[in-house]
Formats: C-alpha cells, structure tokens, sequence
C-alpha cells in the first residue's frame, strides 16, 4: 500500500484495517506529482523492476500525520524520503495515543539516493516528519504492511504418499483461511533413516514406513502424512518390482507378497520364484506364473526350513531375469528390501 502525494490522488489504496488520513502539513508547503522531473529520483528500488513513481510532500516545518487502525493488532509502516536538494536533515518521532514514543530518536540525512525508515507500532500512532536543516521536509511515500491474519486450521494435501528409493516428494500444507499471514511450517520425520523432510520436500533415503508431520509456527496445528519407502528390485525399465509384505520370522513359511508393475503395453507373464537352500543344495522351492495387464499383488510362500537361506527373483516368460537373485539367510527377512 503506498499513500501518494498530490491531493488528485493522494490515495492509491487504503489497507482494510486502516482509517483514511490526510497529513498535517506547517510551515510553507506543497504536493509534487509524480509526472514532475525529479520523478525519477523518487523510484522505489524495492518494486521488482517495475519502477513505480511517488509524489512529494513537502513543508516548511514539518509533516505530520496520524494512523488510526481498526483493529488491535501490531503492523509496520515505512516512511521513504528522498532530499532532491542534498542538504537536508530531518527528524522522524512517532507517539502513541498517551504522547509516550514508540521509536528511539531518529535522524536521517544524507539520503539523495533515498531512505526507508520502518517500525512497528499498534494502536493509534501520530508520526511526525521535521525538517531539521535545509529548505523544507520531504515526504515521498507511507507504505503499510497487510494486517496479520491468523492461522485458525491446517491440513496437508496428500494424506499418505507412496515413494521409491531416491525419488523426492512436496507435501501441500493447506491453510485456513488461505491468506493467514504466517504459513511458516515446521517439519519432522518420524524415522529419518526412511525418509527425510526439508521446507516440506521428502527424500526417500530407504525402504521401510515413516510419518512426516507438519506444525504451524502459528497456532501450532499439527497434520501428518503417512509414507511407505519402496526400492525397485527390477533391472528392466519396463517394469517395477517390489516386495510389499515382510515374512515374519515367526512365520511357519517364508511368505513375500510382490507387487509388479507392468510399464509397456500389452499383458506380460512373469513368474515369481522362492527357492530354499541348505549347504548349497537345493532343498524348496515354489513359483508363480501370472499375468499382468498394469500392476498385481503376487504372494508366494514355502514352508520354512531349518539353517536355510532363501532366494527370490522374477523372471519373464522367456526366462530372461527381471530382478537380480537376492540371497536372504534364515533369519534375516529382507529388512532392506522391504516396505
């Protein structure tokens, strides 16, 4: 929000929280337009590029003006002045409705390139802008903050998220209202050794489950998303293959569940194996053929062994390997592959 200068359009828009006011000027005084020619010297570098232009106020003595919000909440202003002549000095005092001052004794000079002095102040606040050496006091611009809207609810897009090794996710914080001033959240991983989260970017670090969970600075709202940590055991990019279901050691029956996608077009036949071995030797063995359209659940099982170790793979219907053959002594149940 920006206050202008010159009585056509002294007001290019108002702040809903703010009650309209015209300054109080003393001493000889005027406006300055913006389509003046020491407009130039009055843009506001902070405008992106856009190179907006204010007027000028000025007077003999002094410029004085007096906020009056309408609501109680604390808000910033920033007087921008520019000495077009480069020999002023001025003072700057804000007081609040009892007289006391808000901010400690302010001088500027010095400021042919411009000067933003900004503070904080709530309440009615009368500011006072004096010429303390040079021609007269110059006023270019009153910018003033939106008012501070607070968090009343907070909730996450994605209410679980399904991830692969390696692969990055953004979480959606979603506020209410949607234009609360402070939507700082604050993230945490419930095991960081699955998954990891920054400004609200998962990063899957391993196979397994984790709970990200946001929380409002403001307000203190808490929202959680449940993930699940994948890793893709194909090495044919026209599939991905993932165990899904642990085998429990307590299990009478060595018991995975995969779930394989199939990527290209067209059915595809696989066949999931499960082979037991002791010293070496053969000693169980179990598979699966099964057809897939776009994605299947494919459980297989074999009964347990003593002082085995297992094997898993899948292959094509050609037998063409679509995973590596993962070893997985008695015992060890596939900690790292598994979801």
């Amino acid at each position: 929000m920006i206050y202008g200068a010159i009585a056509a359009e002294s007001v290019i828009s108002w702040p809903g929280y703010m009650t309209p006011f015209s300054p109080v000027l003393t001493g000889t005084s005027g406006y300055y337009g913006s389509g003046m020619s020491i407009g130039a010297r009055l843009q506001d570098p902070r405008d992106n590029g856009l190179s907006r232009i204010h007027g000028m106020v000025y007077a003999g003595t002094s410029v004085r003006f007096t906020l009056t919000p309408l609501d109680n909440e604390p808000h910033l202003v920033t007087l921008y002045c520019v000495d077009t002549d480069g020999n002023r000095v001025q003072s700057i005092t804000a007081v609040d409705a009892g007289g006391n001052s808000i901010i400690p004794a302010t001088s500027i000079n010095g400021f042919a390139s411009g000067r933003y002095v900004t503070f904080n102040y709530k309440g009615t606040t009368t500011i006072t802008v004096a010429r303390t050496t040079g021609n007269n006091t110059v006023l270019n611009g009153i910018f003033f903050d939106s008012p501070v809207i607070p968090v009343t609810g907070f909730g996450l897009a994605e209410a679980d998220v399904s991830m692969e090794v390696g692969e990055t996710e953004t979480l959606t914080p979603v506020f209410a209202p949607v234009d609360a001033s402070n939507k700082t959240v604050v993230w945490s991983s419930s095991n960081e050794s699955v998954a990891t989260v920054s400004d609200g970017v998962i990063t899957a670090v391993s196979a397994g489950t984790a709970t990200i969970t946001g929380k409002t600075a403001d307000g203190g709202y808490v929202k959680s998303c449940a993930v699940t940590v994948n890793l893709n055991l194909s090495i044919n990019s026209n599939y991905k293959i993932y165990m899904t279901s642990v085998p429990q050691e307590s299990s009478a029956e060595f018991d995975p569940v995969f779930k394989i996608k199939n990527l290209s077009a067209g059915d595809k036949t696989v066949i999931v194996i499960v082979a037991a071995y002791v010293n070496g030797k053969l000693a169980g063995i179990n598979l699966i053929e099964d057809t897939i359209s776009t994605e299947k659940d494919i459980p297989i099982s074999l009964a347990k062994i003593p002082n085995a170790e297992y094997k898993f793979f899948v292959w094509d219907e050609w037998y063409v390997p679509l995973t590596e053959r993962v070893t997985v002594g008695d015992g060890t149940f596939l900690s790292s592959f598994i979801s």
